[in-house]
């Protein structure tokens, strides 16, 4: 989020480009586009000795707006911090066949774009404020793809490289780890409920600690509006979708109306081999089913309510970083 506002970076950049040595832009996830508006402000921000300083060693404010111009033209490299070591690797590799063509485990430079990870059919997601939901989503990861031999993705992973709308229609199976703070998270309850909407399967997990479900009434008043969400200022890939709350009802109705598998993180080794097989049994079959993902809506007491579409809800513009 800094390295473009530190000084002596700033000098750094300047120099290779002048220089013509060749320059990769790596981004992480709170990196900010360079525009226009942020280099018209670089004078606000260093103070007057520090561009003297830049100045007596031979680089200008005209020198770096021109470099940081630059930069915004260059493909970036992403880098996520919270992505598996295989993605870091990838990341590596990347960078290593860029400058040192020929030399790369494939023997092929590879370009940058090369590197944006493919969509997967199973999206795993949860709440990720809580650690005990993001270590249980890490293991599945890891272990699910060996047993159903297909990719799965985090969903805040997957968004970092992927619009809202390429990830709805590639998800065909959504695993779902049920937590207490699901029902108070207001962007992720918006992202499940447009995914079961759509054409994608659910799966849903309990953890050891418990879920509880709520009232019968719930889904009623979420289909009346009645539902007040905890809102956070936090950044979600869905921003630009737009949610009703029919959808949001039968969002919570399909993901409340299945039976939720266990799983233990904190569990045995052993344990959580067992629970793993199970969640990948049925993850496997909803990927081999003759019928259409989506197509069948899960009855309560036989009746699929359909009430009348409700006010249109636009989800905050903030994802967590």
């Amino acid at each position: 989020r800094t390295t473009l506002q530190r000084m002596w970076c700033a000098g750094e950049i300047v120099t290779g480009l002048e220089n013509s040595i060749p320059v990769i832009l790596v981004a992480t996830e709170s990196f900010q586009e360079i525009d226009s508006e942020f280099v018209d402000r670089l004078s606000d921000v260093w103070t007057p000795e520090q561009v003297s300083r830049l100045d007596d060693s031979g680089v200008r404010l005209d020198d770096i707006r021109w470099a940081y111009s630059k930069l915004a033209t260059m493909e970036k490299l992403r880098f996520v911090r919270r992505a598996p070591v295989a993605e870091h690797r990838a990341a590596i590799r990347c960078i290593l066949d860029i400058v040192r063509p020929g030399k790369g485990s494939a023997g092929k430079t590879r370009s940058v774009a090369a590197l944006k990870p493919p969509l997967p059919p199973v999206v795993l997601c949860g709440t990720i404020e809580d650690g005990e939901v993001v270590m249980a989503l890490r293991i599945l990861q890891q272990m699910v793809p060996r047993i159903i031999e297909a990719e799965t993705g985090l969903m805040w992973e997957v968004a970092v490289a992927h619009t809202a709308q390429d990830i709805l229609d590639a998800c065909e199976v959504l695993v779902v780890l049920l937590s207490n703070e699901l029902l108070s998270d207001f962007e992720l309850a918006c992202a499940i409920a447009r995914q079961l909407d759509g054409s994608a399967e659910v799966v849903t997990l309990l953890p050891e600690s418990g879920f509880a479900f709520p009232a019968p009434d719930f889904v009623a008043s979420v289909f009346a509006g009645d539902v007040v969400f905890l809102r956070k200022n936090e950044k979600t890939p869905f921003s630009d979708l737009l949610v009703s709350n029919e959808q949001l009802g039968n969002g919570f109705f399909k993901l409340f109306s299945i039976l939720a598998l266990p799983f233990s993180p904190k569990a045995s080794a052993s344990k959580i081999r067992i629970e793993v097989r199970e969640v990948s049994r049925r993850i496997k079959k909803l990927l081999q089913s003759d019928v259409k993902p989506g197509e069948a809506l899960p009855r309560l007491n036989g009746v699929v309510p359909r009430p009348p579409t409700g006010p249109i809800v636009r989800l905050p513009t903030a994802w967590p970083t």
